[in-house]
């Protein structure tokens, strides 16, 4: 039987990364409104999370979907539904 996607530790791998590439534009917004100085290039830094969050969540789906085709494909030579 296979695990539920959001029960796995790619999973929780993911939202971690998402999450994570938040901070960024957390970052830039707070510099903006505070003109604090601790950002030097804001902009690059959010492109960096936000390509971050675009990997994480692709790598996810490719690693799934090879997961699930592999089940549905040992499911098929054993005779089961």
């Amino acid at each position: 039987m296979m695990t539920p996607g959001n029960k796995t530790t790619e999973w929780k791998a993911t939202l971690g990364s998402i999450f994570g590439s938040l901070m960024p534009v957390v970052a830039v917004l707070v510099d903006s409104v505070t003109q604090s100085g601790l950002i030097r290039n804001g902009t690059a830094l959010a492109m960096m999370g936000m390509l971050g969050s675009v990997l994480a969540a692709m790598g996810y789906s490719a690693g799934r979907t090879y997961l699930k085709g592999v089940d549905m494909k040992a499911k098929a030579l054993a005779g089961k539904p």
